[in-house]
């Protein structure tokens, strides 16, 4: 085999191996945006109470039903029982979609997260319902 030839096949070669780590490269960064799009959306846990009966009241921040962007209100689940408590932050989805400011948002649920921990810590204490 002349050495042109080998040349050749050797670049053709190195080519399709510099393709295929690419190809593998983009598949992993889609993978890590996917990863951070979905956790962007998961309800971030911010306090849990554990009942008479053994259930766990889990406190989280989630995106509310209108904007899933950000999070919009604080929600209380029972593991135990039906029992679920939703604060909702005061988001204007009319304002958002006329690009307006939102006048009363409670930012970051200052003021709804604790109404939503009252109501957390009053029901683990009463709640006997065995999960």
């Amino acid at each position: 085999m002349s050495t042109d030839l080998w040349q050749t096949l050797k670049n053709i070669g190195n080519s399709m191996e510099a393709r295929r780590l690419q190809r593998e490269a983009d598949a992993a960064a889609r993978t890590a945006a996917e990863a951070a799009e979905a956790a962007a959306h998961e309800p971030r846990p911010i306090a849990r109470y554990r009942t008479l009966g053994g259930g766990t009241v889990h406190v989280t921040e989630r995106n509310g039903y209108f904007h899933h962007e950000q999070k919009t209100e604080t929600h209380v689940v029972c593991s135990a029982c039906p029992a679920t408590y939703t604060v909702d932050w005061g988001f204007d989805v009319m304002a958002a979609d006329f690009g307006q400011a939102q006048k009363n948002f409670d930012d970051g649920g200052k003021i709804a997260t604790p109404q939503a921990q009252a109501w957390a810590q009053e029901h683990a204490s009463s709640c006997r319902a065995i999960p």
